[in-house]
């Protein structure tokens, strides 16, 4: 598991040590820099996937785009940007800058330092990875990593395969592209025990994600084929064991934006990381707060999740999640971007805790507090 993320002179942060935990909830102000720390660590997993025998590290990729090495090196530094991780497979840190022999959509490998499980350290200048560490497990933990944004795929009407349709790691895309891809390759595979539906007793990733499609949308299910002669497949909703199948423009966006986080969730392997963009994103607040619980049932089932949300029933989800013993709150990680402050202009964050009964000991201003302000706005109690 990623256990924390450590970044210096990386766009908005001069600075940062951000502790993750099984379920990892970023929330905050527009702008405050939530994104950008996933950014680093996603710019970490793409080129421990795509290029870990390379001292050049490309900027934009599938996994991330972040332009040019002026929109990622923090204002008045010397150009030097220092990315690392820390996981129960080891610690990493990768020293990156800009190089008059590289396009300014790259940047250079200045020194690589990486621990392994066992303790022994390995410095690298010429490799991303140093070669010993080529079968680590931290760099699986990093390679594995995947992101759905909250810009998703959902009106098509059929989706594409995967360029490397041999990987193991139910990478979905970063717009839940391939998810109707990946179903069709597992959905007679059985899930993991402790990724089951608490009450469905089909053991396969069609009955499972059925079940929980239907915890969201009661009725639901989901049926996808390969298109014949072609590298496309066709996704189809119903509503009804006995309704007709209508495509994904026809059923609305909530099933659609939802579905490639099922298939990831249920089709990971066990200790794989999953970064989510608003997993909010087109759902009543009633199944948003069912999401923070599904959600929290995932996490508690041995994989991790790191999720960046606006939404209070997201929270509260995972907060009811935590009262039911689902999962313990050493187990969750809040962490609320206040936005930039002080002399030094730094980015803000305030992390509150939960105990046992999924009460949060700290609710700093703007910390999903807009419905109580708006209603005593209202009720004329303020």
């Amino acid at each position: 598991m990623i256990e924390s993320l450590k970044i210096q002179k990386f766009k908005c942060f001069p600075e940062l040590h951000l502790p993750l935990a099984p379920l990892t909830v970023l929330t905050g102000f527009n702008a405050a820099g939530k994104s950008t720390s996933m950014q680093a660590l996603l710019l970490l997993a793409q080129a421990s996937r795509f290029s870990p025998g390379s001292a050049v590290v490309a900027l934009n990729g599938p996994l991330t785009r972040l332009g040019s090495v002026g929109d990622v090196v923090a204002r008045n530094s010397d150009g030097m940007m220092s990315l690392g991780v820390e996981a129960s497979e080891g610690f990493g840190r990768w020293e990156l800058a800009p190089s008059r022999e590289l396009d300014s959509q790259f940047m250079k490998l200045e020194r690589a330092t990486v621990r392994d499980e066992d303790g022994a350290t390995y410095e690298s200048t010429e490799e991303f990875w140093p070669d010993p560490l080529k079968k680590s497990g931290l760099l699986e933990a990093l390679r594995r990593l995947l992101y759905v944004g909250s810009s998703r795929d959902t009106p098509n009407e059929a989706f594409p395969s995967p360029s490397e349709t041999s990987s193991p790691y139910a990478d979905v895309g970063p717009r839940g592209e391939f998810a109707p891809w990946w179903y069709t390759r597992t959905a007679d595979d059985e899930v993991d025990e402790r990724r089951r539906h608490p009450t469905e007793e089909r053991l396969t990733v069609r009955g499972q994600i059925d079940a929980w499609l239907n915890d969201l949308f009661p009725g639901a299910s989901v049926n996808a084929d390969s298109i014949a002669k072609t590298s496309l497949t066709r996704l189809e909703f119903r509503m009804g064991r006995s309704g007709d199948w209508h495509r994904p423009s026809n059923t609305g966006y909530g099933l659609g934006y939802v579905f490639p986080l099922l298939v990831a969730l249920t089709t990971m392997k066990a200790n794989q990381a999953i970064i989510i963009d608003a997993p909010e994103g087109h759902l009543h607040p009633k199944a948003q707060s069912i999401m923070g619980t599904i959600l929290s049932r995932f996490a508690a089932s041995g994989v991790q999740i790191i999720v960046e949300s606006h939404s209070d029933h997201i929270l509260s989800g995972v907060r009811i999640s935590v009262k039911d013993k689902v999962l313990p709150p050493n187990k969750v990680a809040l962490h609320f971007f206040q936005g930039r402050s002080g002399e030094q202009d730094a980015v803000s964050i305030v992390t509150p805790s939960l105990d046992q009964n999924g009460s949060i000991d700290a609710w700093p201003e703007g910390f999903f507090d807009q419905a109580e302000l708006d209603l005593a706005r209202l009720t004329g109690w303020n």
